[in-house]
């Protein structure tokens, strides 16, 4: 999900020259609402949330299914590089994985890297059999 057409024209232009199939939809995630259980990856890159989205990606994603995310820290905003001035659009240390709490964490890291500083978390919806 992507609120700019032409960016997923890019991403599906790529996919599909790597012979993969994705579900690209145009909106606008301030208020699209996914469907319950229909996700088997879910990924999310520089967009934060902290209100809906964690509660619209736990519901979306099948049991079994997987969460990549990344997003910019408070450390970025420090970047001399960095186009970020407001803190409320970056992440504080740790805070990934406990938006993404219902979630089975698999990696949550936070990197500084040459062009920015993020936090990257994977997780994934346990079915109940799992949890047990």
């Amino acid at each position: 999900v992507d609120v700019s057409p032409v960016g997923l024209r890019l991403a599906a232009d790529f996919a599909r020259t790597c012979g993969t199939y994705v579900n690209w939809i145009a909106a606008d995630l301030d208020e699209f609402t996914p469907a319950k259980d229909a996700y088997d990856l879910i990924c999310v890159f520089r967009f934060l949330d902290r209100i809906s989205l964690p509660r619209k990606i736990s519901s979306a994603l099948r049991p079994g299914g997987f969460l990549i995310y990344e997003a910019f820290t408070t450390a970025h905003l420090a970047r001399g590089d960095s186009h970020m001035k407001n803190p409320a659009f970056a992440l504080a240390p740790g805070e990934l994985p406990r938006l993404f709490a219902t979630l089975h964490a698999i990696s949550a890291v936070e990197v500084d890297l040459p062009d920015r500083a993020v936090a990257r978390f994977v997780g994934q919806r346990l079915s109940r059999e799992l949890r047990k």
